[in-house]
């Protein structure tokens, strides 16, 4: 089964490459660090590289996995929840509470005892919804933006 370690934790993004395994027997055994489809993972070693916070999720197709050191899943009572705190995670505000807890250490390091004490707003179900509805729409909005932008340039360097 594959080793979730930090390398494989990027920006939104779960890397595959060089990926190493561990036994199957390692399951029963270790099973509190069992990581499946969608789970949200941060590492806990360098969390934030390039002023981005480390943090994605594990694929779908993925076979289920461990959880290696320095690397963390959270787990959410729903997927409503899972959402808005994919979306949280991203957030200035939170990114502030991560480097305000960092070890003051060549490699900075955050505890998961500390992740405990951060300070959040969970509204309800329905109001999650909403929020993460509302950025969706505003992502594919910048998404519209972004692509016009690339097709206004193309057109500008046809020019003669």
């Amino acid at each position: 089964m594959p080793a979730i370690k930090i390398s494989n934790i990027q920006y939104g993004v779960f890397e595959t490459k060089n990926q190493q395994y561990l036994p199957l027997v390692f399951l029963e055994k270790y099973s509190r660090f069992k990581v499946e489809s969608s789970d949200l993972l941060m590492t806990l070693t360098r969390p934030i590289t390039n002023n981005t916070l480390k943090v994605c999720r594990y694929p779908d197709n993925a076979e289920t996995g461990l959880l290696n050191q320095r690397a963390c899943k959270f787990v959410f009572k729903n997927e409503h929840e899972k959402k808005y705190f994919e979306l949280l995670f991203q957030s200035e505000y939170f990114k502030s509470q991560v480097e305000d807890n960092l070890s003051e250490t060549l490699q900075p390091n955050l505890s998961p005892l500390d992740l405990k004490n951060f300070i959040v707003s969970i509204p309800d179900d329905d109001e999650q919804t909403e929020i993460v509805a509302r950025v969706e729409q505003l992502f594919t909005y910048a998404d519209q933006i972004e692509q016009r932008v690339k097709d206004a340039q193309a057109r500008v360097n046809h020019l003669t």
